[in-house]
């Protein structure tokens, strides 16, 4: 929340108040880049990203990765399956 309330300060005594882009910079100890920043958009940018994403290389593949990843679930979610193996033939040896 810090960074929203300075967000609003800043803006507020470059727009209202009057005071200069470089004097907010020098007052609240930011960047006078950051202070431009601040005067453009009217509240701060999200941070993170939305929704699913991939990389541009792997893009037409996703189809086919997520077919084989929901296959091999069933493999996988198996309590007995052991990922270094592929198998639960080690779990014979012991009984």
């Amino acid at each position: 929340m810090k960074r929203v309330e300075l967000y609003q300060k800043v803006r507020r005594a470059v727009m209202i108040d009057g005071m200069s882009r470089r004097g907010a910079a020098a007052y609240f100890g930011i960047n006078r880049k950051t202070v431009d920043k601040m005067l453009v958009f009217p509240e701060p940018p999200q941070h993170g990203r939305s929704g699913r994403t991939y990389s541009g290389k792997l893009a037409e593949f996703t189809g086919i990765i997520d077919q084989i990843l929901a296959d091999d679930c069933p493999l996988r979610c198996d309590p007995g399956f052991s990922s270094r193996t592929g198998s639960d033939s080690h779990l014979l040896l012991l009984r």
